[in-house]
């Protein structure tokens, strides 16, 4: 019964769909690229949220690129990425679908074919939605990382790196965040496609608007399209101002990923290697300039625990205060680019920063405020992540 509704419903979106959104055109995207090459949706009151659906938080002209979000359940987000291409009008890849209904709300709102579907990790607020898309849309793969055993996935992703071509001009990743928050958290990033995969890749396929491929790198490897990623979709991994909690994982596994995933071009990170051995250095990574794409609206609460944490360090607390002031006055936080979250995330400065002493000073003060027993002790990094962790779940400064 519900599924006819459904299925009316969606009927019915496509008779209005002029009226229920305007259309993607090139116009419409540039109005968007005007303001920059990402807008960020200004902060609104959270009851007000749900309308955010149709708005446009990343686009390109030039890629024929555009991202939405899609808030579901109470905090999450899900995403479609709508890519025009010249035959077969704008294909829609979701991106951790919790609720079908809401991503196929969306894509009739926009007159957009579903191609694709993303999943970061396990978890039913990400993935809750897949068996209504398998009977929906039997042909339509649904990807995620194969060391998560994500629900009806047709297409596990064993390596990182490029599996899919959009429009032949969006290439899509998998970067591992393996031990943080699950054991096969995967994160997906939004690049440019080389001219080689367009010429080659593209021409070979069947249909020439969705290329896939296994990619083949190492668990360690970088991919050359890194530095030029637009977008990344986190899910739990990495949160505005925060991670995702401990459920799989330990420390020094989310240190290392945290590190290795979001780490800095040129910094040395902590993946390879043991705990306290010089670890290699990144020769690829993504660009500051790059919008993290989180899987749950924490950033208020999460910026008054970095607020808090920072609090003797000015040139770091500005992001955190502005969030404290959002959560105070009971209005979303937005979304951030990851050289923001390079800055002012706790545990990513704690995982990649040169130089934490400051901030293990402030923790170990945080620890004596909140009487709480000893932080854990070890390697710096991972002992201050292990300590950063236990302060948060005890929602110090909150």
């Amino acid at each position: 019964m519900l599924n006819r509704k459904l299925l009316l419903l969606m009927r019915r979106g496509r008779k209005t769909k002029r009226r229920l959104a305007p259309t993607l055109t090139t116009a419409c995207l540039a109005s968007h690229f005007a303001r920059g090459t990402s807008t960020h949706r200004a902060a609104q009151p959270l009851l007000a949220r749900r309308a955010w659906g149709a708005d446009v938080i990343l686009a390109d002209v030039a890629l024929g690129l555009a991202i939405h979000a899609v808030p579901v359940l109470s905090d999450n987000w899900s995403y479609l990425m709508v890519v025009e291409t010249k035959t077969d009008g704008r294909l829609a890849v979701a991106v951790d679908v919790a609720d079908y209904r809401s991503t196929a709300q969306m894509c009739t709102k926009l007159d957009a074919k579903l191609a694709l579907v993303l999943c970061t990790h396990h978890h039913w607020d990400h993935c809750a939605g897949h068996a209504d898309v398998r009977r929906e849309f039997p042909d339509v793969p649904i990807i995620a990382p194969a060391k998560d055993n994500v629900p009806e996935t047709t297409h596990a992703i064993k390596q990182p790196g490029v599996f899919a071509i959009v429009g032949g001009k969006v290439a899509i990743g998998m970067l591992p965040v393996y031990g943080l928050h699950t054991k096969g958290h995967a994160s997906f990033y939004v690049a440019p496609a080389t001219s080689e995969e367009i010429d080659f890749d593209v021409a070979q396929a069947p249909n020439k608007n969705l290329v896939m491929m296994q990619p083949s790198l190492r668990d360690d490897e970088e991919d050359a399209r890194l530095p030029s990623a637009r977008a990344v979709f986190t899910g739990d991994a990495l949160f505005r101002l925060g991670v995702g909690k401990f459920f799989e994982n330990t420390a020094d596994e989310a240190t290392r990923a945290l590190a290795w995933a979001f780490g800095e071009q040129g910094q040395a990170t902590s993946a390879g290697g043991g705990v306290g051995q010089p670890p290699p250095t990144r020769r690829k990574a993504l660009p500051d300039s790059c919008l993290t794409l989180t899987g749950h609206e924490y950033g208020p609460a999460n910026a008054a625990f970095a607020a808090h944490v920072f609090s003797d360090q000015a040139w770091r607390a500005d992001e955190a205060v502005r969030g404290k002031q959002a959560r105070e006055a009971k209005t979303a936080f937005g979304w951030s680019t990851l050289g923001e979250e390079r800055r002012a995330n706790p545990f990513l400065v704690a995982a990649t920063s040169p130089e934490i002493a400051p901030l293990i000073t402030a923790a170990l003060k945080t620890f004596q405020q909140a009487k709480l027993p000893d932080p854990p002790s070890g390697d710096p990094r991972v002992a201050l992540v292990a300590t950063l962790r236990v302060l948060r779940d005890a929602k110090v400064g909150l």
